[in-house]
């Protein structure tokens, strides 16, 4: 798994790519972890997500929790078509907003 953090005006966006799952979720939690906690918007991009497990739901929704009791906002983006079905079937996708693309998701923010 790769994460990658970059800055767009207050925005914070973290894109992942690979496998997000049991032996990965730990490093993704760590990184969001690592974030200064003046970061209050965070738009997740997984256009790079190839898999995702019930462990990385987990660190989704944890992620999620965090922000929303620093009062900031969390947003996914750009999900592939298969991580997006795991998203829907898991229920997430009624309580995580989803956008279409990074960009779409910072100018909601």
């Amino acid at each position: 798994m790769k994460i990658e953090t970059k800055k767009n005006g207050h925005v914070m966006i973290v894109s992942v790519s690979g496998r997000l799952d049991t032996h990965t979720a730990g490093r993704f939690d760590e990184a969001l972890a690592s974030l200064d906690e003046a970061e209050k918007h965070l738009v997740i991009d997984l256009s790079g997500l190839e898999y995702i497990s019930s462990a990385g739901l987990r660190s989704v929704l944890m992620a999620a929790k965090k922000v929303k009791e620093n009062q900031g906002s969390l947003a996914l983006a750009s999900l592939t078509p298969m991580v997006k079905d795991v998203f829907d079937m898991s229920g997430f996708s009624a309580i995580i907003r989803i956008y279409p693309d990074s960009p779409s998701a910072c100018a909601d923010m």
